[in-house]
């Protein structure tokens, strides 16, 4: 377990086994500008339930899972069980509404009136959970399938009731415990990367990162038609893996020339086939997407060879070992 993996789980356990409790609020999309509104609680078996709900969630799918493990964002693969710690020292305009909210700012912000406001402009909700001292906040994006809409014929069953009657007529709210980011500490930690790129504007920093990879990829003289690359970098395969490039890739880090990436790609029987040189075999020459995920590869060094094996492999995903 990394430190940064112990240290989240530890801060989380810290807080649930305190004496909390829960604050629910809810982010409006009103033409374009989100606004975060507080859920009035007023049923008193309500907060306690909402409490255990996410607490009980968050041990489960955090703290007691030996699976998960914090990652870099800007740096590692995507992990099935990663939890991405933001380090990005930009914010996009949205995500910077979660980084912001704390226990002072909360007591200024309207309350969510269910006779004025629409439920159907929900863009997510936030909980915290803690004291007045020290706390985590949760963010959880909002998808129409989880509310129901007035109008909807709804049967439940009334507790101590074995009889099926209809439910009044009300928009329903449904909550599960997952969430997509936590705030602990001023830092933000990503459990749903989509949801961060398609729903708080991160793909334009992946973009922004994107276009500064290939100012490096041109200084390394290694591309004959640099302008294949420009022109592709807006589908979304290609900037989320120049991003990653260049923030992570040992090869634009200085320590391999133009001239070692070429040696390699001759010397390997695996990757002769996969590139296409130029005239002079100087220069990689990129004909088509295939060759371009190839080259994407290689600036990623995905490429390896098993020490013992000699079975050659690509792979997005790796961990160093420590």
């Amino acid at each position: 377990m990394s430190n940064a993996t112990e240290s989240l789980k530890r801060r989380l356990n810290e807080i649930l086994q305190s004496d909390i409790a829960a604050n629910l609020y809810l982010v409006v999309n009103v033409e374009g500008k989100l606004t975060i509104k507080l859920a009035d609680l007023e049923n008193e078996n309500t907060e306690p339930d909402i409490r255990q709900l996410f607490a009980d969630a968050l041990r489960t799918n955090v703290v007691n899972n030996t699976e998960k493990e914090v990652f870099s964002l800007l740096a590692a693969d995507e992990h099935p069980n990663g939890i991405y710690k933001y380090d990005n020292d930009e914010y996009p305009e949205r995500l910077s509404l979660f980084l912001d909210i704390d226990l002072e700012s909360a007591i200024d912000f309207e309350r969510f009136n269910f006779n004025m406001d629409d439920l159907s402009k929900l863009f997510g909700y936030i909980i915290y959970l803690g004291t007045m001292d020290d706390g985590v906040w949760l963010f959880k994006k909002h998808y129409p399938i989880s509310l129901i809409k007035r109008g909807t014929f709804i049967l439940g069953r009334i507790r101590d009731s074995t009889r099926l009657v209809k439910i009044e007529d009300t928009d329903i709210l449904r909550l599960n415990g997952q969430v997509d980011l936590i705030k602990v500490d001023g830092e933000i930690f990503v459990l749903n990367i989509n949801v961060l790129q398609r729903n708080f504007g991160y793909e334009k920093l992946l973009i922004k990162a994107a276009g500064d990879a290939i100012v490096a990829i041109n200084d390394l003289e290694i591309l004959e038609n640099i302008k294949y690359l420009e022109d592709n970098v807006n589908q979304p395969s290609v900037f989320k893996k120049l991003s990653k490039i260049l923030y992570s890739s040992p090869v634009l880090e200085g320590r391999v020339t133009s001239k070692d990436i070429i040696g390699y790609i001759s010397n390997t029987k695996e990757l002769r086939d996969k590139f296409t040189l130029s005239e002079n075999n100087e220069k990689i020459l990129l004909r088509n997407k295939t060759q371009l995920n190839n080259f994407l590869h290689l600036l990623n060094d995905d490429y390896f060879r098993s020490g013992l094996t000699s079975q050659f492999y690509v792979t997005t995903l790796k961990k160093p070992v420590e």
